[in-house]
């Protein structure tokens, strides 16, 4: 990067053993710095991980919040009342389920006001609002790298995920821009990025170094993080902050 060394490049990681881990050149920190003049504050999956709270719309019921308990053998989801369902139009002929990421919206007025100048930049699973589209399964559960079924077996066995709702993100302040990975990466100039890798290998696969076999790499890596199917589906959310 040509502006590397104009940067403080700063982690936040609450694990004591990781920051411990981090390389030279990186300020590693438990948590957020309390003010940051010019810069930028970067969540790359995050959100997703953040707590939240569900809510079930149930036909002839009106909204339920959807809380666990014990059943004498298990964990067992239990519906109490609550009032913070929202207005949905039309009636519905089956449970409809939305979850609220207070949690996820605190984050992004918390880095937010961190900055005094600078984005707030978001990369995430998410969807415009909820209801989800009919099918989407916006609620998983993953352990060894695959699917790991009902959130209630075998808690602490496995990592839940949501997906984001950009609507509850809007409400704490308008984004000022929307994309998706791959898009934004290509604004970014990820496709220069590759172009000066295969250069480089085509200049040096005679002889190959270290070096020549990591540039190499980089069509590899981008072609992944592109990938509409994929992690290039991802949406990416921005936030100025200070701008005119």
């Amino acid at each position: 990067m040509r502006c590397a060394d104009a940067l403080d490049y700063v982690t936040v990681e609450s694990s004591d053993a990781q920051r411990a881990a981090h390389p030279a050149g990186v300020t590693a920190l438990a948590s957020m710095p309390d003010a940051v003049d010019v810069g930028v504050v970067f969540a790359n999956e995050l959100l997703d991980n953040l707590p939240f709270d569900v809510l079930s719309l149930v036909e002839g019921r009106g909204w339920r919040e959807v809380r666990v308990g014990h059943d004498g053998v298990g964990l067992s989801e239990v519906l109490v009342e609550t009032d913070r369902g929202p207005l949905l139009g039309g009636g519905t002929a089956h449970e409809i389920r939305i979850p609220i990421q207070a949690a996820a919206a605190d984050w992004v007025a918390a880095a937010r006001r961190t900055l005094d100048r600078g984005r707030v930049v978001v990369i995430d699973y998410a969807v415009p609002g909820y209801p989800a589209a009919p099918g989407r399964d916006w609620l998983r559960t993953y352990s060894d790298h695959g699917h790991a079924g009902d959130p209630l077996d075998r808690p602490g066995t496995k990592d839940i995920t949501v997906d984001i709702d950009i609507a509850q993100l809007r409400a704490v302040a308008a984004t000022d821009a929307e994309r998706s990975q791959a898009i934004w990466l290509r604004r970014m100039g990820i496709d220069d990025l590759v172009a000066e890798g295969q250069a480089y290998w085509e200049e040096h696969r005679a002889a190959p170094d270290l070096q020549a076999f990591e540039m190499q790499s980089r069509g590899t890596e981008a072609a992944a993080l592109l990938d509409p199917a994929g992690l290039g589906g991802f949406t990416v959310l921005e936030w100025a902050v200070g701008e005119s």
